[in-house]
């Protein structure tokens, strides 16, 4: 996709009327014996989903340092349109497939070099006949080799309302939850590991 038609995209995002609306936020935490424990929370704004500003999460990545934790940050389409993403990733064309059929991917990953912090790597699918975003789904890149995995990740979905709104309806982040194994053949060594995995997931009320 050309530069010209990103940038086009970005301003439809940016250029609407804002509206009140309500989500309500679900907690998840996935265990190793399946069970799930729920946290939910309502909230009500113009603008539920915001992320860090491109230009933080480029330099610091998408999983930074909070305390004794981390935490995992998704981008909202203003990171995915912003020159300082445009400029740190290289962009692919693929064609969708089942769930994405009759829509066109644009697969990104970070550009050569970029190893020095967390990134991400994914497809944004857009509609196409008019090119308006329809999700994103994303994987977390760089991560310590402990923890990981394909399953470590998120997906957004973008809605536009009937007045011109864009608003995320939902959205989820798949975070590793960090556990201790011991090895025992001679020596008990502890080694930190992926246990479980935690989602974050936001839906609109």
């Amino acid at each position: 996709m050309k530069r010209e038609k990103l940038l086009v995209q970005r301003h439809l995002l940016t250029e609407r009327p804002s509206t009140f609306i309500a989500q309500r936020a679900t907690h998840e935490s996935f265990a190793l014996d399946a069970k799930t424990i729920q946290r939910e929370e309502e909230r009500t704004g113009t603008k539920l989903f915001d992320s860090k500003p491109a230009e933080d999460l480029i330099e610091n990545g998408f999983v930074q340092k909070d305390g004794n934790g981390e935490l995992y940050f998704a981008p909202d389409a203003d990171v995915l349109l912003s020159d300082p993403f445009l400029d740190s990733h290289c962009f692919r064309f693929s064609v969708g497939r089942g769930e994405a059929e009759g829509l066109i991917g644009l697969g990104f990953e970070p550009a050569s070099g970029r190893n020095r912090t967390v990134d991400i790597s994914g497809t944004l699918w857009l509609d196409g006949q008019t090119f308006e975003l329809r999700w994103l789904q994303y994987n977390y890149e760089n991560l310590d080799p402990d923890i990981n995995s394909s399953e470590v990740g998120g997906r957004v979905d973008f809605q536009r309302l009937p007045n011109g709104t864009w608003i995320v309806p939902e959205w989820w982040i798949q975070m590793p939850r960090i556990g201790v194994s011991y090895d025992l053949p001679v020596e008990r060594e502890c080694v930190s590991c992926l246990q479980a995995h935690r989602r974050s997931r936001n839906a609109g009320a």
